[in-house]
């Protein structure tokens, strides 16, 4: 495309995946991995999972009494994220256990970014919170009970 964006048509911005594949000595299919390489764990750090299960900013005030009061019930942060049992997340609020087991399981949609704009990560498909929350069984309870019992605003 002449160096053009295909979405905005702005002059494309090189960025750091076109550096690695510069210098990369290898091809991704090789399947290299040095003996020395550990253990790595993708990770969306919980006031994110928490914005998007309240569909509120990260930085507002309901996510963040959210977050206080999962890590006061669950304990840190890191914790919650990658060790503590899914059941007694899901104890405390049935939809942060969905999102942990999701995100434990790499079950997470990937948006990519481009050009200035930052690529996003979801748990849950577009409109599917909704149906979690206000269909079935639920339906029949008041809107604030829908809410999960640990992340209401």
């Amino acid at each position: 495309m002449g160096g053009r964006c295909p979405v905005c048509g702005q002059p494309v911005t090189v960025g750091v995946a076109h550096r690695v594949e510069m210098l990369a000595d290898r091809d991704e299919a090789g399947g290299f991995r040095p003996a020395t390489a550990g253990v790595v764990d993708s990770l969306v750090p919980l006031p994110e999972i928490v914005s998007e299960l309240l569909g509120l900013g990260v930085a507002s005030q309901g996510v963040i009494r959210a977050y206080d009061r999962a890590l006061a019930a669950l304990g840190p942060e890191l914790s919650v994220l990658a060790e503590v049992p899914v059941e007694e997340i899901a104890g405390a609020d049935p939809l942060l256990g969905e999102a942990v087991a999701r995100l434990r399981a790499g079950r997470v949609t990937r948006q990519s970014g481009y050009d200035g704009e930052y690529g996003v990560i979801r748990l849950f498909e577009a409109g599917e919170l909704d149906r979690l929350t206000k269909g079935g069984v639920l339906s029949e309870a008041p809107a604030e009970a829908r809410r999960p019992r640990g992340l209401r605003r």
